[in-house]
């Protein structure tokens, strides 16, 4: 007798080689689950220049995608579509909006399919909107999950209590072979993520002016980032500050594997993925004084954390930077040691496994 594979619809706003959470781990469950059908729904327009990476990597994982453009109409077809084939389905979502028209779309076609809502970032640092959207999210959920016990312990008690079921499922990282070692004559800082006031990227710009012998490199898109390339111009800066748009995920790696020290000053985050991917590298971090950073920290011995103050920021990195050959090496091979045993991707996977089986009265 052939099992019936059950569905998990997963539903984003965006896709991008940043949001590596998202479409990575569909195409890892994929490949690992073949009792499993793995659909990712995006709401909003991929990037032409990330689409083929994206439809590409898919396709050769199995995960069936769907690119919506915008278009909430799109996304109530396309999942209704998936709801109608397979009354055994789960249905994941992880962002405001298109979280909270997948599980809409969902009690309105398939009521009994159960529907889990992820949160990513804390609540409490939420423009009044995103709140408003993410309440609506826990309240419609089935289950509730926080990415740290930063996030969870930030989210109010009263709205947790409405929220019933929840979970603290961390985010986690896949390992390479590959190990960073260190370039004396390098002088090469790297931070990755969306250009958006919660990455605080603007410290970073100015904070060069306090070091004349790095080169800092950014990674990623958004709305600020012609704001702070003007910010580099107005400074005089902007010969060390490079700024590389959205790259492949490969190209994201390589970076990782030549840059001597990563760095975050980010003001919100759930538990950074980008933070995690650096550490899995076994590349020294200097990160903000924020609660997820805080718990990464207490977990993994050499992570440092700077407040904000430009001072603390120049002696965390010379810190990294003074270090001999072998002591870096260490430092090196201890994180990736450590995010190894606290962080992996293949513990992610067996939790939400867990919970999805749960659900669905597997």
């Amino acid at each position: 007798m052939t099992m019936t594979k059950r569905k998990i619809i997963t539903v984003v706003n965006a896709a991008s080689p940043v949001s590596i959470e998202f479409y990575e781990f569909g195409c890892e469950r994929s490949q690992s689950q073949p009792n499993e059908d793995n659909v990712l729904i995006v709401l909003d327009v991929v990037s032409p220049d990330f689409s083929k990476e994206f439809q590409t990597r898919a396709f050769e994982s199995g995960l069936r995608t769907y690119e919506c453009d915008g278009s909430y109409w799109a996304l109530w077809r396309s999942l209704r579509n998936e709801l109608v084939e397979c009354r055994s389905a789960l249905i994941h979502v992880h962002m405001g909006r298109s979280g909270v028209a997948a599980q809409l779309i969902g009690l309105m076609h398939s009521p009994f399919s159960p529907r889990v809502y992820t949160l990513h970032t804390m609540f409490k640092e939420y423009r009044l909107v995103h709140k408003v959207l993410s309440v609506a999210n826990v309240a419609l959920a089935r289950c509730t999950v926080f990415v740290s016990s930063s996030a969870r312990d930030a989210f109010p008690t009263l709205l947790r209590k409405i929220a019933g079921r929840c979970r603290v499922i961390s985010n986690g990282v896949k390992f390479a072979e590959t190990r960073v070692t260190q370039s004396r004559k390098k002088r090469f800082l790297l931070n990755v993520g969306r250009l958006v006031p919660a990455k605080n990227q603007a410290w970073l710009v100015q904070l060069m002016t306090e070091l004349p012998d790095y080169s800092l490199h950014i990674v990623g898109d958004g709305e600020l980032r012609n704001e702070l390339e003007s910010l580099a111009g107005k400074i005089g800066v902007v010969d060390r500050i490079h700024f590389w748009g959205m790259v492949s995920r490969q190209r994201v790696r390589d970076l990782m594997e030549e840059a001597s020290i990563f760095v975050s000053s980010s003001v919100r985050e759930g538990m950074p993925v980008a933070v995690l991917e650096a550490l899995s590298v076994g590349l020294p971090v200097v990160l903000s004084d924020i609660a997820p950073h805080q718990e990464i920290a207490n977990l993994i011995s050499g992570v440092q954390i700077s407040k904000a103050r430009k001072q603390a920021w120049v002696d965390g990195i010379a810190s990294i930077d003074g270090l001999e050959r072998s002591g870096y090496d260490q430092l090196s091979m201890s994180l990736k040691r450590a995010t190894s045993e606290h962080f992996s991707i293949d513990s992610t996977y067996r939790r939400y496994t867990n919970l999805y089986n749960e659900l669905l009265g597997l």
